[in-house]
């Protein structure tokens, strides 16, 4: 999911000056983005918790799954993939930009978003009740 981020946020700015913004208008833009992540952040989490959705943190449990002693192992491959996902984001919309313009990174963004959405809810997993 981290991909589908990374797709986009490269080519956001180019694309708003494409379509007449200005600079304030783009950074605005950028902002906006940045104030819906941090707002919709508890809302989600809490509607996923009523829905039965803990899939959405299945690598936080996988994290805690592991014994202690390798917890700090498990939270660098966690860290790794979140990594990942900034590096090939953008090298992928490069070459998509490249290859079909830059509109076709946002429908590409939009798939690979809607995909990890399905299978966020596809990989339902059974409440705890610790």
């Amino acid at each position: 999911m981290w991909v589908s981020l990374y797709l986009y946020v490269p080519f956001l700015p180019i694309r708003e000056q494409d379509l007449g913004a200005s600079n304030t208008m783009v950074g605005a833009v950028i902002a906006a983005c940045a104030v819906a992540q941090v707002a919709l952040r508890i809302p989600i989490g809490v509607a996923s918790d009523s829905r039965g959705l803990e899939a959405a943190l299945l690598m936080t449990l996988a994290v805690l799954a592991v014994v202690p002693a390798q917890r700090a192992t498990a939270m660098g491959m966690y860290q790794a993939v979140y990594a990942i996902g900034m590096i090939t984001g953008p090298i992928m919309a490069g070459a998509v930009a490249d290859s079909a313009g830059i509109e076709a990174v946002f429908y590409l963004s939009a798939a690979v978003a809607l995909a990890g959405g399905a299978l966020v809810f596809m990989g339902r997993i059974p409440k705890t009740t610790d």
